[in-house]
């Protein structure tokens, strides 16, 4: 988590810093209209997106339901090996309710809301795939961490972790040993 807010916060950074010149001449501020423009559908998807999990929320029964991190993701990332040894994101696919296989080099975005439900207040994530479909998400008690957190749409059986842990692992290569090697290079099996 600890790293999660790093990266936001440096990619924040980042974008505060970047230089922003332009030129004024006809042909830049043609091309300027154009990137505003994509830049407005571009926001009206993520619009859409947000009001679609928002609706999905809803649904499930959760109550003034709030994206904690405005209209960008809380998390973007590509799946495969170098994003899978993290335990977070580990973590994440826990609370899912599809196949890792069927996603591995795909963008899976992930969506943080605040709601309440039974008179309690929670943190909500929702993972959809690039095409806004909903794959995932779990929640917990605002002021509580991913390890007591639950999976989001009940309808759904949660992943029994070990099962899932050497699945997981063997997808992509995660801690596999070679069993097989019995060389005794110490001596020690005389």
């Amino acid at each position: 988590m600890k790293r999660l807010l790093m990266t936001l916060f440096i990619g924040l950074a980042l974008v505060a810093c970047s230089n922003t010149k332009t030129d004024t001449t006809d042909q830049n501020n043609a091309n300027q209209n154009n990137t505003t423009q994509n830049q407005n559908n571009n926001d009206t998807t993520t619009d859409q997106t947000a009001d679609a999990n928002v609706k999905y929320l809803e649904d499930l029964g959760y109550k003034d339901v709030k994206a904690a991190t405005g209209t960008n993701a809380h998390q973007t990332y590509k799946l495969n090996e170098a994003t899978a040894v993290d335990q977070n994101i580990y973590g994440q696919w826990v609370f899912t309710w599809v196949e890792p296989a069927e996603y591995v080099e795909k963008d899976v975005n992930v969506q943080q809301y605040t709601a309440t439900k039974h008179n309690k207040n929670y943190d909500v994530f929702v993972m959809t795939d690039a095409n806004q479909n909903v794959i995932g998400g779990y929640y917990y008690e605002a002021g509580q961490t991913m390890n007591e957190a639950k999976i989001l749409d009940e309808k759904h059986t949660p992943r029994i972790v070990k099962d899932f842990e050497s699945t997981w692992n063997r997808l992509f290569n995660i801690n596999q040993t070679n069993s097989t090697d019995t060389t005794d290079t110490q001596g020690q099996n005389r």
